[in-house]
């Protein structure tokens, strides 16, 4: 892939069809498997998993952009791209929540009117939880990501035609503005899509867990498209042994931040053992469930931690991606472990939970590499600081 931006009055790059079409056919089958055969709520039940799958990549990847802009670092420098590329794809997962809204009753009881009838709690909630508001409140968090998204991306090319000062500390003011807005908006989304699934629980920390685990994964993404990417004109000369460090690091930071806020929901609830909130960790120890419980302890916590910790494994890219392709799929196993047990006392997993996440998969993917390749991949001017990096590592 070229560093090269296309050249001014050039047609853009056209985005490949053949993501778009295999994603798109791979959602009409799950479509009809589900209505047709596993039943409509399923259907709805596994497109919301899936969805968030790839939706939270893409806010992870708003709020590292965010990030970067705020502290700089190297780090940045082989993924701005990638997070700008990832947050772009928000318009597009926007408008596939869409046929959510269709399915609400069969995900969210307080969706059910009948439900809610029956169930002084959620008539007390109604104010908030009712369908109008959600679908507003939905369109709201996509209009604010989408701004903040593609402001993003011009302010980057700015800077990296040099930008003067007053121009540059204007743009940092307001990253940090953003990254207000963005930790307030993706805790009510967090709220609003995950945690009203069982609206009789609740958790003040519940925001903090959903904002690590997209940020986790995003990052876990990032890591494997710039290795994906070292062998390319673009990053063979930049990318070595130094930046891989940086990104095992910060890889242990992000695994470290996640954990800790698992451990603090789980110390306070279970302390308080307040049976409002203890429920929702006892549906989640029984059933089988437990043992996914403890997979995302060792799987999603002990390895990743205890691998990064040394010096020379950071700096390996072949231990790199594996320990961030087992966190995406740990973070599509902490999905399904928030998720299911809503509807399912016992382990389960239909096959349109993996289904639907492919299928949506091909859609940001195709979408994904079409925005990345729209820029220079590497700032030009990092190039020099990364290639002596690399010279005074050897």
């Amino acid at each position: 892939m070229s560093n090269q931006r296309p050249a001014r009055g050039a047609a853009p790059r056209r985005p490949s069809p053949l993501p778009f079409l295999i994603g798109a056919v791979i959602l009409i089958l799950a479509a009809l498997l589900g209505f047709f055969l596993m039943g409509p709520a399923q259907f709805f039940r596994s497109y919301l998993l899936g969805w968030l799958y790839w939706t939270g990549i893409g806010i992870g990847g708003l709020g590292l952009t965010a990030l970067h802009l705020l502290t700089g670092g190297q780090w940045g420098m082989v993924t701005r791209r990638i997070f700008e590329a990832a947050s772009r794809t928000l318009p597009l997962m926007g408008l596939l929540f869409i046929p959510l809204f269709f399915g609400l009753a069969s995900i969210y009881s307080w969706a059910d009117p009948a439900k809610v009838a029956g169930d002084a709690l959620l008539q007390h909630k109604e104010p908030y939880l009712n369908v109008p508001f959600f679908i507003g409140r939905t369109i709201l968090y996509f209009l604010v990501w989408t701004f903040i998204a593609y402001r993003f991306s011009q302010f980057s090319v700015q800077i990296e035609e040099g930008a003067p000062y007053e121009e540059v500390r204007r743009i940092k003011l307001f990253a940090a503005v953003s990254m207000v807005l963005l930790v307030i908006t993706v805790t009510f989304a967090g709220i609003d899509w995950l945690m009203t699934l069982e609206p009789h629980w609740f958790s003040s920390i519940f925001g903090g867990i959903i904002i690590m685990s997209f940020v986790l994964a995003a990052w876990a993404f990032g890591i494997l498209t710039v290795l994906r990417q070292r062998a390319t004109e673009a990053f063979r000369h930049v990318v070595g042994a130094p930046i891989f460090s940086d990104l095992g690091s910060l890889l242990m930071a992000f695994v470290m931040i996640w954990s800790y806020v698992q451990l603090s929901q789980l110390l306070i609830i279970w302390s308080a053992n307040i049976p409002e909130e203890a429920t929702w960790y006892l549906h989640r120890m029984k059933g089988g469930w437990q043992w996914i419980g403890w997979s995302l302890l060792v799987l999603h916590f002990a390895v990743p931690f205890v691998t990064m910790m040394s010096q020379t494994v950071r700096s390996n890219p072949r231990w790199l991606r594996l320990v961030a392709l087992l966190i995406m799929v740990m973070y599509f196993v902490h999905l399904v472990w928030q998720i299911v047990p809503t509807w399912h006392e016992s382990i389960t997993l239909s096959p349109l939970d993996l289904l639907i996440t492919i299928g949506m998969g091909a859609l940001w993917i195709g979408l994904f590499l079409w925005q990345y390749g729209q820029a220079k991949l590497i700032p030009p001017v990092a190039i020099p600081e990364l290639r002596q990096r690399i010279e005074h590592a050897h």
